[in-house]
């Protein structure tokens, strides 16, 4: 995988790689929020990854449980948290690209587990443009995230204030 970026939840700012200034993985219910003095790119602030935070947060410690049981990484968790599915509206059978293995109704993509793989002749993207398939979210699985991920370049932004940190579109790279 690449590099993560958000832009901040307060000023909608990217936060930069390799910046200059300190940045912070805010934190809800008064938790002191996490300093991050030179971020990489990687996803980890002071020492916490923010995918771990984000599952550890949000997932049932059952799910967790029996990922870790599979080998699966928390992180990935996290980062799958805000994927998708897909319903086959003609069987109702549920079609997913990561995480089947850990969801006894979810199958895994056929054929090589990519969108241009086919499902008796037809590929998944034609069948996900006709509406065959109908995209839903990984939140049936995991809940609701009601702690979503949120940054800031101000240390004393209040987590309850502001909505999630969106991703950025440039990954945290600048582009003058």
């Amino acid at each position: 995988m690449g590099y993560f970026s958000w832009l901040t939840a307060d000023t909608q700012e990217q936060v930069l790689i390799s910046n200059e200034r300190p940045v912070y993985l805010l934190q809800p219910n008064g938790s002191l929020p996490i300093k991050e003095e030179w971020y990489e790119g990687y996803g980890e602030f002071g020492g916490t990854d923010a995918f771990d935070w984000l599952a550890d947060m949000n997932i049932e410690q059952s799910i967790l449980k029996r990922a870790e049981e599979l080998g699966i990484e928390k992180r990935m968790l996290g980062i799958y948290i805000g994927y998708d599915y897909y319903i086959d509206t003609r069987d109702g059978k549920k079609y997913s690209y990561v995480l089947s293995e850990l969801f006894e109704d979810l199958n895994p993509f056929p054929g090589g587990g990519n969108y241009a793989s086919k499902i008796d002749g037809v590929e998944i993207n034609t069948l996900i443009k006709e509406g065959v398939w109908e995209r839903r979210s990984f939140s049936d699985y995991f809940g609701e995230v009601k702690y979503p991920l949120k940054f800031s370049y101000n240390k004393n932004a209040k987590y309850e204030d502001l909505s999630a940190s969106k991703d950025d579109p440039n990954q945290g790279c600048r582009f003058n």
